[in-house]
C-alpha cells in the first residue's frame, strides 16, 4: 500500500509540473480577461472545490477560459479526490468492491463471531438399571447454566419398543397411552463450589409406579432436558419425538432377564479404581505390587477390577492386566474424552458413581480407594469377616494413615516391596477442622469407603452423598487404608526413602521428625502378602 501511495504522488507531480507549463505558455500569450474572472471561479469551484480557496495557488487561478487548462486541472482534482477516498487508480468510489474473505483486514473487522461450543446442559455418561422400577443415569451438569436456569431435568419416560429399531419407529407405531410417564429426581454431588469448573456430577433417578420392561419386549428410557415449566408432549400428530426429549437408553428384548436383582452375585467384590491419567504416570511394576498385595488379601473370594483409563494405560500397563482380563476379572473403561468436560474432582467423582452403577448387580460389595494405598485388616482374620458384620449397611467408612516416604529402613532383599522399607506414619491429624474427618490427614482422617452398590445412589471421593447417614465409621484399630503420597508414579524410587533409619536405634515413643511415628505393623503385613504371593 505504501509503495501505491508514493507511485500515485509521482503521478500528480508531473500532471502538475506538465499543468504549470502549459499555463505558463499561455499566460505569455494571453492577457487577462476581468469579465470572465467570475466564470472562472465558478468553473474551478466545479473541479477542484476547495483549492480556490487556497492562496497560493490563486494567482494561477486569474487566466482565461480555456478547455485544455481545465481539462489538467479537472485531471489534477480527481487523483487527489482518489488518494483522499482511498480508492486504488484507476477504480472510483461509487465502483469499490468488498474485498474476498480470504484477504479481508480481520484486525479491523467488526461484529461477533462464534467460535468453539456452549455449555453443554447435560453430558450423559451411563445409564443403568437400578430396579424393575427404576433406572439411574451419571453424567455431567452444567453449573452456570444450573445456577442461572435451574435444574436441567423435568421429567423422564418409558417408550415400549415394539418391534421398533428406534425410539422414533417406536413413537410412532405407540401414542400417548403406551407411553409410561415416570418420576425424575437429580442428586448433585455438591463438592466442587470451590474449584473453577464448569460441571457437576449429577445422578438422575428415574421412577415409575410399576415395573417397566418386565415382559422382556425391551424399550427405551427417554429424558426430557427442556427448561419450560411446561414441556412439550412427547409425541405429536406425526409420530416425531420432540427435541427436548433425549432418548438415554435402550433395552434390547429379554435383557432384562439377564440381570441378576437378588444375589448372589456373580463376585464378591469390585475394585473401582481413580482416573488413570497421563500425568499420573502410573507405573506398571508398582500396580502389579498392588494387585499382588490385595489379591492375597482378598483370599478365595472373588473380584472384578474397573481401571478407568483416560490417557494415563499404556502398553506396560496392559501387559499387567492382560491375565486378569482373559479371566473377565478386569475391565478397562475408556474415559478419554472426559478431557473435554473440566469437573469436579479432575473426573474422580464421575468415575465413583458411574462405578458404582457398573457393580451394582455385579458384587456384593464395591470398593473406592487409590492405588497408593493399601488396606490393612487389624483385627479381623479375612475381608468376608470383616464384611459379615455389616451386611445390613449401605456403606463403611474406613480410617487412613498417611505414611512417610523420606525415611526408611536399609533394604533387606532385592525383590522387596517399596511399602515394606517403609515403617513410619503420622501421628496426629493435620487440618483445620478435625469434626471433618472425611478431609483431615490423619489417625481417623481423609476417609475412603466400601459401599453396597444397590443401596448407596450418589458418592463422592471421601464420603457418599446418597444416603449420607446409617452407614459404618470404622476405627482404625479395627480396619484402615495407609497411603503412600506418590509412590504409584513411576520413578518413585528415586524420590523415596532418602533417610535411611536403622529401627533399632529409633525410640518408638519419640516422634522422628516431630511428626513420624514408628509403626512396623503394616509392613510385617506387606512381607507376609509377599510371601504368599510368591508360593502361588
Amino acid at each position: 500500500m505504501a509503495a501505491f501511495h508514493k507511485a500515485m504522488i509521482c503521478r500528480i507531480w508531473i500532471v502538475l509540473l506538465v499543468t504549470l507549463l502549459w499555463i505558463g505558455l499561455w499566460y505569455s500569450r494571453i492577457s487577462p480577461a476581468t469579465s470572465d474572472l467570475a466564470a472562472h471561479r465558478k468553473d474551478l469551484h466545479r473541479f477542484g472545490g476547495n483549492l480556490a480557496r487556497n492562496s497560493s495557488f490563486s494567482k494561477f487561478w486569474e487566466v482565461e477560459d480555456d478547455q485544455l487548462t481545465a481539462d489538467l486541472i479537472h485531471e489534477v482534482v480527481e487523483e487527489l479526490e482518489k488518494i483522499r477516498d482511498g480508492t486504488p487508480g484507476g477504480v472510483v468510489a461509487a465502483d469499490r468492491k468488498e474485498p474476498c474473505d480470504e484477504r479481508r483486514d480481520l484486525a479491523r473487522e467488526r461484529g461477533f463471531r462464534r467460535i468453539g461450543e456452549t455449555l453443554h446442559a447435560f453430558v450423559l455418561s451411563s445409564v443403568a438399571r437400578f430396579s424393575l422400577e427404576e433406572f439411574t443415569a451419571v453424567g455431567l451438569v452444567s453449573i452456570q447454566l444450573r445456577g442461572f436456569a435451574g435444574n436441567p431435568l423435568q421429567s423422564c419416560a418409558w417408550v415400549p419398543k415394539a418391534g421398533s429399531s428406534s425410539v422414533a419407529a417406536a413413537l410412532a407405531a405407540s401414542n400417548d397411552s403406551s407411553v409410561i410417564w415416570g418420576i425424575s429426581w437429580l442428586g448433585y454431588v455438591n463438592e466442587s463450589h470451590t474449584e473453577k469448573i464448569f460441571y457437576d456430577v449429577g445422578v438422575v433417578k428415574c421412577s415409575f409406579e410399576e415395573p417397566v420392561g418386565a415382559n422382556g419386549e425391551g424399550g427405551f428410557l427417554v429424558l426430557n432436558m427442556t427448561r419450560n415449566s411446561s414441556p412439550p408432549p412427547l409425541v405429536d400428530h406425526s409420530g416425531i419425538i420432540e427435541q427436548s426429549y433425549v432418548p438415554v437408553f435402550q433395552e434390547l428384548p429379554e435383557e432384562i432377564s439377564s440381570i441378576q436383582f437378588e444375589g448372589p452375585f456373580r463376585f464378591d467384590y469390585a475394585y473401582c479404581s481413580p482416573l488413570l491419567t497421563p500425568s499420573k504416570n502410573v507405573s506398571a511394576k508398582y500396580v502389579k505390587e498392588w494387585l499382588m498385595y490385595h489379591q492375597g488379601l482378598w483370599s478365595e473370594s472373588h473380584v472384578h477390577y474397573f481401571f478407568y483409563d483416560a490417557g494415563g494405560i499404556d502398553s506396560r500397563l496392559l501387559e499387567v492386566f492382560q491375565p486378569l482380563m482373559e479371566k473377565k476379572f478386569l475391565t478397562v473403561v475408556d474415559m478419554r474424552e472426559l478431557v473435554l468436560f473440566e469437573s469436579a474432582g479432575d473426573g474422580h467423582q464421575l468415575v465413583i458413581n458411574d462405578c458404582l452403577q457398573r457393580s451394582r448387580f455385579l458384587a456384593t460389595w464395591a470398593f473406592f480407594w487409590d492405588l497408593d494405598e493399601y488396606l490393612q485388616l487389624v483385627n479381623s482374620t479375612s475381608m468376608a469377616a470383616l464384611l459379615r458384620s455389616y451386611e445390613s449397611s449401605p456403606w463403611i467408612s474406613l480410617a487412613n494413615l498417611v505414611w512417610s516416604r523420606t525415611y526408611c529402613k536399609e533394604t533387606s532383599a532385592e525383590d522387596e516391596w517399596a511399602v515394606e522399607r517403609m515403617r513410619f506414619r503420622l501421628r496426629y491429624p493435620t487440618c483445620g477442622d478435625e469434626q471433618r474427618a472425611e478431609t483431615c490427614h490423619g489417625v481417623e482422617g481423609h476417609r475412603k469407603w466400601i459401599a453396597n452398590p444397590r443401596k448407596v445412589l450418589v458418592a463422592s471421593i471421601h464420603r457418599t452423598v446418597e444416603p449420607e447417614w446409617n452407614g459404618e465409621i470404622l476405627r482404625a484399630s479395627i480396619a484402615r487404608l495407609n497411603q503412600f503420597h506418590g509412590l504409584a508414579a513411576e520413578g518413585s524410587a528415586n524420590s523415596s526413602c532418602w533417610i535411611v533409619k536403622k529401627l533399632d536405634q529409633v525410640n518408638e515413643s519419640i516422634l522422628v521428625d516431630e511428626w513420624w511415628l514408628k509403626d512396623e505393623s503394616f509392613a510385617v503385613a506387606a512381607m507376609e502378602q509377599h510371601r504368599k504371593a510368591m508360593t502361588r
